[in-house]
């Protein structure tokens, strides 16, 4: 069934693609839910598709035929949908170069540039993904003096620089005469992955939303906060609540904008866990006392 407000090309993951679909459905039929669609998908259970919906199950390009009949996508949505799971599959920088490549000559009107690093240890900074973020600003051309106009209350010239030779270096940017054209649209790593440079860049983070509480009017920022007490079995469902967030935020925004704004989203065990407690801490509160 075709979904009016469903748009397939909003995004460029086959499990967030799914799910939107899902929601949008749901939106207009409340009594619609996954093992209805289980069996218009022609399934005997409902599992399969739930654990594609979770991430814990591949969608492979098989199983698209399927997807599009239920979903009423075209035969070019459908291509295209099929074109993201090739990507997903793919393992080496080649193959995903080729399929962009693919994709993009199905789709004129919608290149894919999402860049999934291993390791972030040479982007590592905050400014680096600030400068990528520029590109998105309306009419805006990247090149020295442009960023610095932009940037150069946060960042020496020195640092702009070398941040600009870094992204072409990394192939994030391609030199244009004097300006820069981004290669990628975004940067990702994979989740739950443990990376030096990614401890830094939240770090660098961090240090900008602090400096931010004083600096930015607050018509410009929002800040919230909350502690709360929660299950160790919902953290994951936590974590996945957060990264839906972060990802409709995303496409909620996108376009071209007037200036780069910064969205940190932490969320982080605060207490000690009881396994963590030993005589070690009844000594250390002997100690404070």
């Amino acid at each position: 069934m075709r979904i009016h407000n469903f748009n397939i090309y909003d995004h460029d993951d086959s499990r967030v693609i799914l799910n939107s679909y899902l929601e949008k459905r749901r939106r207009e039929n409340s009594a619609f839910s996954v093992r209805k669609w289980s069996q218009e998908l022609g399934h005997s259970s409902h599992s399969l598709l739930a654990l594609q919906l979770k991430g814990k199950r591949k969608v492979k390009p098989q199983h698209i035929e399927k997807f599009s009949r239920t979903m009423g996508l075209t035969e070019i949505e459908t291509r295209y949908f099929k074109g993201i799971t090739i990507l997903e599959k793919s393992t080496s920088e080649e193959e995903k170069q080729y399929t962009l490549s693919h994709l993009s000559q199905s789709i004129p009107k919608r290149l894919i540039k999402t860049k999934k690093l291993k390791s972030f240890h040479l982007i590592s900074k905050w400014s680096y993904m600030a400068i990528m973020a520029l590109s998105e600003l309306k009419d805006f051309v990247i090149d020295e003096r442009s960023v610095f106009e932009r940037l150069g209350h946060r960042l020496a010239k020195s640092e702009i620089l070398e941040g600009l030779s870094l992204l072409v270096e990394q192939n994030l940017l391609t030199k244009d005469g004097q300006s820069y054209i981004p290669t990628y649209q975004s940067i990702v790593s994979d989740n739950d992955y443990a990376d030096l440079g990614i401890k830094d860049y939240h770090r660098g983070a961090c240090d900008l939303a602090k400096d931010a509480i004083d600096s930015v009017d607050i018509n410009e920022r929002e800040f919230q906060s909350l502690c709360l007490g929660i299950p160790k079995e919902k953290i994951p469902l936590a974590k996945e609540l957060i990264r839906k967030f972060r990802d409709d935020f995303y496409q909620a925004m996108d376009g071209s904008g007037s200036d780069v704004y910064k969205l940190n989203i932490q969320f982080f065990q605060l207490s000690r866990s009881t396994k963590e407690q030993s005589s070690s801490v009844a000594r250390e509160f002997a100690d404070r006392m």
